[in-house]
């Protein structure tokens, strides 16, 4: 358990920007989504991503003194 502290836990770089991404939007999660929306070549929408409602993890204050810090 000592050794994850020097990174040795198998965490994907979605997951890792996932968890920084918090800090970003005030302390409220997103699932991580990769397909916002599909246009033709005139620009004319197709299709978009699916519409998420974030949850509330971290106390905005808390944010940001972390985003103050970094």
């Amino acid at each position: 358990m000592l050794s994850f502290a020097l990174g040795t836990s198998g965490i994907s770089p979605v997951e890792m920007a996932s968890a920084y991404a918090i800090f970003a939007r005030n302390g409220v999660y997103f699932e991580p989504s990769f397909l916002k929306r599909v246009e033709d070549i005139n620009g004319t929408i197709i299709d978009r991503g699916p519409i998420q409602i974030g949850q509330e993890r971290l106390n905005p204050k808390l944010s940001f003194q972390v985003i103050d810090m970094l």
